[in-house]
């Protein structure tokens, strides 16, 4: 199998708005190593989400590939796109993207929606099984507006983790939080890292930069050299 998991090839992304063209990336290339841990840095409104986006399939790029296992996904069609996300890759966001009415167990539920795997009860024991390895089996029935800012990451951690997927991208995982609570979050995302998943991280946090294996810098839309 090839070493490289993710693959961008002169990515392009055009957003036309009110008569104004901007270019949010300018002909972005990169390999994300199978199993490695990289960040994307650089400054604010300089295309990181959106090279993000993009290379979990979330967009589509104005011009460019993006390949997973050497599979071209800008080629696939809305459902098979959606079934590739739902097979290979586990989004983490800054605010977390939790449903508001429904539990925790219920929001990871949900993310089995679509699996061809086990039955709702099958889907039940997983998310059991998640919440209790992110220490929160006592929040199985509590919605998010019950839950710190640390506890609902930790349970959009464990959402992402629903369908096992080897490929996990974190948009600011700990941009919303507290020292404390950053610090819960950084344990579980390293040891998800130790534990063989390949994971890619949009940051500006300095601490989690310094663990990374790989270095992707952003600016004007463009890969930097470091």
């Amino acid at each position: 199998m090839n070493d490289t998991v993710i693959k961008t090839e002169n990515l392009i992304k055009t957003y036309n708005t009110s008569k104004v063209k901007t270019h949010a990336l300018r002909g972005v290339s990169l390999e994300v190593p199978r199993g490695s841990f990289s960040c994307i840095i650089g400054p604010s409104g300089h295309g990181k989400s959106t090279l993000m986006h993009l290379m979990g399939g979330l967009d589509r790029p104005t011009e460019g590939r993006v390949l997973i296992d050497d599979l071209d996904i800008t080629e696939l069609s809305n459902s098979a796109l959606a079934e590739l996300r739902a097979k290979k890759i586990g989004f983490i966001f800054q605010f977390f993207n939790l449903l508001r009415n429904l539990t925790a167990e219920e929001n990871i539920e949900a993310a089995m929606m679509f699996s061809k795997n086990g039955n709702s009860k099958a889907h039940k024991e997983r998310a059991k099984e998640l919440l209790s390895l992110l220490g929160l089996s006592d929040k199985l029935k509590a919605k998010p507006s019950e839950l710190s800012g640390g506890q609902q990451q930790r349970v959009a951690i464990a959402r992402a983790l629903a369908n096992d997927p080897e490929i996990l991208l974190m948009d600011e995982p700990t941009g919303n939080l507290d020292s404390e609570s950053e610090s819960e979050v950084l344990e579980h995302i390293f040891k998800l890292h130790k534990e063989g998943k390949t994971i890619v991280i949009v940051t500006h946090n300095g601490e989690i930069a310094k663990e990374a294996e790989m270095i992707f810098e952003i600016r004007d839309g463009k890969v930097v050299n470091r």
